[in-house]
């Protein structure tokens, strides 16, 4: 079910069909949120399987977006500060700490 925001929450991962496709499903594992198709040469797969793992971070992304937003008037004086606080979010989500 959507949210108020009209997105599916996440986190969202990413899942290789075994045929053409790495799909992005939410958490839940039943909601498809979309399909990134890799009928491409061996020296795009990379690429591809970025593509896909940039699409499931949007949720996280967002998130830390919308701290960014809500912190930097506190901070507008050290932008050091900001950035940091900005990579610490998107690199210690749940999904990157192992």
């Amino acid at each position: 079910m959507p949210n108020k925001q009209g997105f599916t929450p996440g986190p969202w991962h990413v899942r290789d069909d075994g045929r053409h496709a790495l799909e992005i499903f939410a958490s839940d594992n039943r909601r498809l949120i979309g399909d990134v198709l890799f009928d491409v040469p061996d020296a795009q797969r990379q690429e591809t399987e970025d593509n896909a793992r940039l699409i499931a971070a949007a949720p996280d992304l967002l998130a830390a977006l919308k701290m960014l937003l809500y912190v930097a008037p506190m901070y507008s004086e050290n932008p050091r500060i900001i950035g940091a606080l900005f990579l610490g979010t998107i690199y210690l989500t749940p999904e990157n700490k192992s």
